[in-house]
């Protein structure tokens, strides 16, 4: 099954839930998303996450969300290594 959310649908779903502390949104570039239960971490290099290490201890939970239009880059283009990593 394949689920269908958007950033903006998770994060308010998560936002809303009383038992959700705070969210970590680690991203490439900036959401342009104020919250107070959101901290967002800007990172570039996916390939590399050993500096994510300090940000991701303690969590509860996380979710991944990586994605792209079909055919909007190759299969040489490193999405594609990142995502069968």
């Amino acid at each position: 099954m394949r689920a269908e959310w958007s950033v903006d649908t998770l994060f308010a779903t998560l936002s809303d839930d009383p038992g959700v502390a705070g969210v970590t949104a680690i991203v490439r570039r900036p959401l342009g998303v104020s919250h107070s239960k959101m901290k967002e971490i800007l990172h570039r290099d996916f390939a590399d996450c050993s500096a994510l290490a300090g940000a991701l201890s303690g969590q509860d939970a996380a979710v991944f969300c990586l994605g792209t239009y079909t055919g909007a880059v190759s299969d040489a283009h490193p999405f594609h290594h990142a995502c069968r990593s």
